[in-house]
């Protein structure tokens, strides 16, 4: 699984508005927390998510990336 499926993932079980766990992460993407761990922060980086206490959630900016993809 690459980041953009990734991305897809939580784009998909979140929302626009929602949050989604990391563990909800590795349980609908199969990966380990290792393997998720690089790809959650270069999604960071790459300003398409953000990172709560609450969980992950699609940046305004990842909301535009995700939309222009699958919608």
């Amino acid at each position: 699984m690459n980041k953009i499926e990734i991305l897809q993932e939580i784009f998909h079980h979140a929302g626009e508005k929602k949050f989604i766990s990391f563990y909800e992460i590795e349980i609908l993407t199969g990966c380990s927390g290792a393997d998720l761990r690089p790809m959650l922060e270069d999604l960071k980086e790459a300003t398409l998510i953000l990172e709560h206490p609450e969980g992950f959630q699609i940046s305004d900016s990842g909301r535009d990336f995700c939309r222009s993809r699958w919608i």
